[in-house]
This record gives C-alpha cells, sequence and structure tokens, in this order.
C-alpha cells in the first residue's frame, strides 16, 4: 500500500504545479502601464532634433522668389517746354496778380487777355525789359499758393515752380539756369517728387498721372534726352504705386497679392522686388 500512498502524493504535487502555471498564464495585462505589478512607463515622445528643425523653419529671403521687371524707358518730349522772351512792358501793371521774389530773381504771375481761358495764370521771370514767359501755373483762385524753390535736380540746379489748377490738379515746372538766363523748361501737368531713385547720388523725378489710384512715373535724363516709364502699367498693379523718397523704394498694390509689395530700382534698368 505504500507505492499506492507515493502516487497519491506524486499526483498531488503535479496537479499544484499544473494549477499554478495555468494561473500565471492566465493573469491579465492592465491597459495602464502595469502587469504583474511592475511599472511600464509609456513610450517617450519623439524629440525634435536640429536635423528635423531645419525643414521647419520660416524660409529666409534667399529662398523667397524675388521678383524682377525690366524698365522700358520711352522718350518723353510734351514735358519739354519752349521759354517765350517778351518785352516786360507786354505784361499790363493790371494784369499781374502776384510777384514772387527769391534767390535775387523776379517772378510775375499775371493774366493774359488773349488766353482761351480767362481764369489761367502764367509765370515768368523778370529780367530788367524782358520777361522770360514760362507758361501756365495754373488757376485764378490758386494763384496765392503758387511756391517757387531751388532744387538740385539731374545733377543741376533748377527752380522750381508749382501751382495748382483745381482740387486735384497741379503744375509743376523746372526751370534750369545759366549765367543768369533760363535755358530749360520741364513742365508737367501732375504732381512731382524729387528723390534718388536709380542711387546714382543725383536725384531724379517721380510723378503721377492719376490720384486714385496713385501712380509712379519715373523720369530721368539719358544720354541729353528726357524719358520715362510708368510702373503702374509695368507692374500691374491696379491699386497704385506709391514712391517712398525716404527709402527710395515703391510700394505696389497688387490685386493678386494680400500685402504691399515693395520695389528697389537696381542697375540694367530694372525693378526688383525688395525682400530685405
Amino acid at each position: 500500500m505504500k507505492w499506492v500512498a507515493a502516487a497519491v502524493s506524486l499526483a498531488a504535487v503535479v496537479i499544484v504545479a499544473i494549477n499554478f502555471i495555468a494561473e500565471q498564464r492566465e493573469e491579465p495585462t492592465i491597459a495602464d502601464g502595469i502587469r504583474n505589478n511592475e511599472l511600464h512607463p509609456p513610450k517617450e515622445a519623439a524629440v525634435t532634433t536640429s536635423e528635423t528643425v531645419k525643414f521647419i523653419e520660416t524660409p529666409t529671403a534667399e529662398s523667397i522668389f524675388q521678383q524682377q521687371y525690366k524698365l522700358n524707358f520711352k522718350p518723353v518730349t510734351d514735358a519739354l517746354q519752349p521759354i517765350q522772351k517778351v518785352k516786360a512792358s507786354s505784361v499790363a501793371t493790371d494784369d499781374r496778380v502776384r510777384t514772387i521774389n527769391i534767390d535775387g530773381q523776379t517772378y510775375w504771375i499775371y493774366t493774359r487777355p488773349s488766353s482761351d481761358d480767362p481764369t489761367e495764370v502764367f509765370i515768368g521771370l523778370a529780367a530788367g525789359s524782358d520777361l522770360y514767359d514760362f507758361g501756365t501755373i495754373g488757376g485764378d483762385v490758386y494763384a496765392e499758393e503758387a511756391a517757387i524753390d531751388k532744387v538740385e535736380l539731374f545733377g543741376a540746379s533748377y527752380m522750381r515752380l508749382s501751382g495748382f489748377c483745381g482740387a486735384n490738379c497741379a503744375v509743376d515746372r523746372y526751370i534750369r539756369m545759366k549765367d543768369g538766363v533760363p535755358v530749360q523748361n520741364i513742365y508737367f501737368n501732375f504732381p512731382t517728387q524729387i528723390g534718388d531713385w536709380n542711387h546714382d547720388g543725383q536725384n531724379e523725378l517721380v510723378y503721377s498721372d492719376s490720384s486714385m489710384p496713385v501712380n509712379s512715373i519715373l523720369v530721368r535724363f539719358q544720354d541729353d534726352k528726357l524719358e520715362a516709364v510708368s510702373l503702374m502699367e509695368l507692374l500691374q498693379a491696379k491699386g497704385g504705386v506709391v514712391y517712398d523718397s525716404g527709402t527710395n523704394t515703391f510700394n505696389a498694390y497688387i490685386p493678386s497679392s494680400d500685402k504691399v509689395t515693395s520695389f528697389v530700382f537696381e542697375s540694367g534698368d530694372k525693378l526688383v522686388q525688395n525682400i530685405k
């Protein structure tokens, strides 16, 4: 009977071992990272390295497409007007509206009885018995607002004569003197600005042929000829192009862009987008 007792004891041991193994296999895994009373930290978040950062950095100025346009200047002939030398006595005292003295010179603003427009006034330089007649300077109601100053333009000294012919109508003349005699009469029936937009160390001109939107038409002397180019037409900037004489930049309002696009002049007659 001893062998029977031994067999029963062995069977009991085997059953206990089988139950233990089964319990180990059936123990569930807990979703919060704890299994068999052990802590299992969650997977570490991906670390952003310098290799990753370079792909998400803001694009640099060099990586932005820089717009460029070729400037095709065309001759300007109607801006150069003749200077009529007449007798000062041809302007009656009663026709003189105003006298302006500046830089040792005397300018008259006067009417012309023969003029087709009786409200138009003219300007000329009185020199002894002679009068150098430059042409219109605007309307008679704006005669008191006419102004004269000395400016540097195209590498020479000019007298700038400014007047008005209406609420949105301006007259600007640039008179170049030589040995006390006027030799050049540049006329614009638009407001003008002076600035060194081509960075050559000398002032050139910018004028707008419309008040709304504002255009920027560049004017320069090249090979002793006056020539110009319209930026609003070139850039298709229906919102206008405004010249900033302080920075020598041109700010274009282009419908296809949601912000102002700035341009600068570069050698080779190019207009280049300013992305600084």
